[in-house]
């Protein structure tokens, strides 16, 4: 009888490696989206500041509010990160 196969946990944990790729993606973001409407928040962030002022609390908040997700996003589905990472170390 064959076993199962078990993708799923590594598919998801590529998923989440490659939405944080992308989701870093500076200089293709600030290349090609012109429109204030369709900028990523990385960009957004980067271009918050003005000539001659830095608004570090408000560029933090942003950054923040910007990486939270994420985060939360892997703790919720640590386990299945860590099986899909180690499922294809393992000979068997």
């Amino acid at each position: 009888m064959p076993r199962p196969s078990r993708r799923g946990p590594g598919l998801f944990t590529a998923g989440i490696f490659t939405f944080t790729a992308t989701w870093a993606e500076f200089l293709l973001a600030l290349t090609f989206n012109s429109e204030d409407g369709h900028r990523t928040v990385p960009v957004g962030i980067a271009l918050f500041t003005s000539q001659y002022t830095v608004p570090y609390g408000t560029l933090f908040a942003g950054a923040v509010a910007a990486t939270v997700p994420i985060g939360v996003l892997v703790m919720i589905f640590r386990r299945s990160i860590v099986s899909g990472m180690t499922s294809g170390a393992v000979k068997g």
